[in-house]
């Protein structure tokens, strides 16, 4: 983690309190877009240990805050002007969704703020297809695993390629990046007493750790290792179901 590459991924990390955190999924879920190429060596993460909700701010090819779901199966997504929705079927997004959220609701995310909603799923029968968008009541297309929308963005964690990813806006991007800061600083704080805040504010850097290249291609291929492992198990527990 301390080596003499220039390459480092900065990841900005509240102090846990007491054995709740949820550091090591958040971790994981970091890595998992550092495989995926979502983030890079050149890239920021801010992560509140703390928070119940499983959002973290990341400084990439975007700049946004991410919202996790770790899915059963691909799914659909539908938007609304307000709202995010996510369930196994089209039909279910608007009569009985699994994630039913405002991006308001989330305190660090300001109103033009980027809000990118993952699904992770690890859906492989043989009828496998990626997660669908619905906005304002339209089918959209999903490209490279990605969809842009008006407000919100949606990764398809399995079938992402940062290939299709869309240029990003020259205008907005000083704005963004700038925003990103402020509100991963933001994320941190959450939670934290007056004085806490004080003490963050006049020493953020000791609250900034470095992963080089080598302890994250370590980390890939731990996550890789156990993703393996855990898929031998569900095809030793039901036999070649899952491949049909």
């Amino acid at each position: 983690m301390f080596s003499d590459t220039l390459l480092r991924m900065r990841v900005y990390i509240s102090k846990p309190k007491g054995y709740a955190t949820n550091l090591p999924e958040q971790l994981r879920r970091v890595v998992k877009l550092y495989r995926k190429g979502v983030i890079d060596d050149n890239s920021k993460v801010w992560i509140n240990a703390n928070v119940v909700s499983p959002i973290f701010w990341i400084l990439g090819d975007r700049a946004t805050c991410i919202y996790w779901y770790s899915a059963p199966t691909s799914g659909f997504v539908r938007l609304t002007q307000d709202r995010l929705r996510w369930a196994p079927t089209f039909d279910e997004t608007g009569k009985s969704p699994m994630i039913d959220f405002s991006p308001t609701s989330i305190p660090v995310l300001d109103s033009d703020a980027r809000l990118t909603f993952v699904v992770d799923h690890n859906y492989v029968g043989s009828g496998a297809s990626g997660v669908g968008v619905v906005e304002n009541s339209t089918s959209q297309k999903v490209v490279g695993g990605y969809y842009e929308g008006s407000d919100i963005a949606v990764i398809d964690l399995a079938n992402y390629d940062r290939t299709y990813l869309p240029a990003r806006n020259p205008s907005r991007i000083d704005y963004d990046d700038g925003l990103a800061k402020y509100s991963g600083m933001r994320l941190l704080a959450a939670g934290m007493g007056k004085q806490d805040k004080a003490d963050l504010l006049d020493s953020v850097e000791e609250f900034g750790y470095d992963f080089d290249p080598g302890t994250l291609d370590h980390l890939v291929k731990a996550v890789d290792s156990f993703d393996v492992a855990a898929q031998f198990a569900v095809e030793a527990i039901y036999g070649d179901s899952t491949q049909q």
